[in-house]
């Protein structure tokens, strides 16, 4: 098996509560079935507090990051079946950016 990787996205939720709502009802929980997968976190922030100067107005964003255990496994997400009920995240979020990347170096102490 490979390295770990990582699919990232920078999404805007229209409505934080039901975003969250959805993530934990059920985006995290259709994921914990699916093979090769690691983790989620998510990371927020408010814009106006961000230090470029293009991210003004005050809006959050976060970044949502799911770990699979390697890259075949992050493509294996792509194709099941499971993916296509996810679509309601399109309704609650915008998507700025998506990408993947493969983890180099995880400081996690041992054993956790």
């Amino acid at each position: 098996m490979g390295k770990q990787y990582a699919l990232v996205a920078r999404v805007r939720p229209h409505d934080e509560e039901a975003y969250h709502r959805y993530l934990r009802e059920t985006y995290y929980p259709g994921l914990c079935t699916m093979p090769g997968f690691v983790s989620m976190r998510i990371l927020r922030w408010s814009i106006s507090d961000a230090p470029s100067s293009e991210m003004v107005g005050g809006r959050v964003e976060y970044l949502r990051i799911t770990t699979w255990a390697s890259r075949e496994a992050a493509d294996a997400y792509y194709r099941h079946p499971l993916r296509a009920t996810f679509g309601k995240l399109l309704d609650l979020a915008d998507v700025a950016a998506y990408g993947g990347a493969e983890i180099v170096m995880d400081l996690s102490p041992a054993g956790s």
